[in-house]
């Protein structure tokens, strides 16, 4: 068994060469971005490249851009460069290298990679759903644009991937949007809402839901509205549940609630009707007795 003294005495031997080591090799590459060719560079930078040191590659291929712009190497430098920009998460860089690399080196056999990449840069760019999304509809955009120019291309279902991804969080965040007016009690603005978050995705998978919330915010709205604009947006509920009713088979889960709205929200319209029916013969009342005092009074 290896006593304590021992151990600590080995482990300190492996620190100071790894120390060495280290030191040596940070020497080494200092050696070469300060005073190195530029073979030697280009050397290093692949070599730190393939190793995954896209720091270390990254300052070394940036020098050798003007050197080999007119040379073969000059294509796979600068794709390189734009790489490690985007291996280091830095995606705005990236994404201005890379299409950049599609202007400078058109015909390059490189350069639907490079369009991809992109393209990709764009998607990294998006942000959570509850954040403002039009780098979605940017990344979105460009993604599409890469299936339209190269619809044969490997990196196509990647694309349709990362595209459902985007529009699901432009799917949520019209969803959340609508329910934030719902929970308010702002009815109207909810169905509003609502309507145009199911006219841009129809194939939200909140739709059984979004619909039958069209139905009860409308006739929430009904219900909470002054007197005189009850009949007309009870009418409209009415209607709402209707439209329903008729696209809809009846045992869908929703069916019921709606069904149960539509009556309700008839009787209440009856309601409103004879109120207001006696409302007005109560009014017309008043102003007839009211005639007749003014004209005994005059007399």
């Amino acid at each position: 068994m290896v006593s304590l003294q021992t151990f600590i005495m080995r482990s300190g031997k492996l620190y100071i060469f790894l120390f060495i080591l280290l030191a040596a090799t940070g020497c080494e590459y200092q050696k070469v971005v300060k005073k190195g060719t530029p073979d030697k560079k280009h050397a290093y930078a692949d070599k730190m490249y393939e190793k995954g040191h896209y720091a270390k590659a990254l300052p070394l291929y940036e020098d050798l851009l003007g050197t080999y712009r007119r040379r073969k190497e000059g294509e796979i430098i600068y794709f390189r460069f734009a790489m490690c920009h985007y291996q280091m998460s830095e995606f705005g860089m990236a994404a201005y290298h890379f299409k950049g690399f599609t202007e400078t080196f058109a015909g390059s056999a490189m350069v639907e990679d490079a369009a991809y990449w992109f393209a990709i840069c764009q998607f990294n760019k998006s942000m959570p759903y509850y954040l403002d999304q039009t780098p979605s509809e940017e990344a979105i955009e460009q993604l599409q644009l890469f299936i339209n120019r190269y619809p044969n291309s490997k990196y196509v279902e990647s694309c349709n991937e990362k595209m459902d991804e985007l529009r699901r969080g432009l799917q949520i965040k019209s969803y959340k949007n609508a329910m934030a007016y719902y929970y308010r009690g702002l009815y109207n603005a909810a169905v509003v809402s609502l309507k145009n978050s199911l006219i841009s995705y129809p194939d939200i998978d909140e739709k059984p839901e979004m619909e039958y919330l069209i139905v009860e915010c409308s006739h929430l709205y009904a219900k909470k509205s002054i007197l005189n604009k009850q009949e007309e947006r009870y009418l409209d509920a009415i209607e709402e549940c209707k439209e329903y009713m008729n696209s809809h088979n009846s045992e869908v889960s929703y069916y019921g609630k709606v069904e149960k709205i539509r009556k309700m929200a008839e009787m209440e319209l009856d309601l409103v009707r004879k109120t207001i029916k006696t409302k007005e013969a109560e009014d017309k009342e008043l102003l007839r007795l009211k005639t007749s005092t003014t004209t005994t009074n005059n007399n």
